[in-house]
């Protein structure tokens, strides 16, 4: 079973659920970069002009830390998503990646930390989700690690 068939699609559009669009957009999760691709009429190597590779999120596994690589949508010069409109509306919201259409602010911490932690298994075990992310890096395209975006963010907030 995939994960969009496995969890049921969260559907608050507020603007605590929506600033995570401008600190960090939700990764992929195997099969968001064809669904996406597909949806806009494109073939990967056009798709991936849309997206980067980040490090990832920290995870924990028996008393010790690692990192398990993302891919995600890119930000534009001025912060948010790529796919956010000047509504701060998702573009491609029918097809949002997996970390974005699956999670809300509102979600129980506990049903969180369980859809996470399942993304990321079938990240680290997906063959072809890890050769796409290979290929980005080689282009170039990465990301800041989400703790150094989220750093960055509040340190602008701060300034303002």
């Amino acid at each position: 079973m995939n994960l969009r068939e496995k969890y049921k699609r969260t559907k608050c559009d507020c603007e605590a659920c929506i600033r995570h669009c401008h600190i960090v957009p939700g990764c992929l999760g195997p099969g968001d970069l064809e669904f996406i691709a597909e949806y806009l009429q494109m073939d990967i190597e056009q798709a991936y002009d849309l997206f980067n590779a980040s490090p990832g999120a920290i995870v924990g596994c028996k008393g010790k830390l690692f990192r398990i690589g993302t891919i995600v949508p890119k930000k534009t010069q001025a912060g948010p998503c790529i796919f956010l409109d000047s509504h701060g509306r998702c573009e491609i919201h029918l097809v949002a990646p997996f970390g974005c259409a699956y999670f809300d602010e509102h979600l129980d911490p506990a049903e969180a930390n369980t859809r996470s932690r399942d993304m990321h298994m079938r990240v680290l075990m997906d063959r072809r989700y890890n050769q796409h992310r290979q290929n980005l890096i080689e282009r170039g395209q990465t990301s800041l690690p989400p703790e150094e975006l989220r750093g960055l963010h509040e340190k602008e907030a701060a300034n303002n």
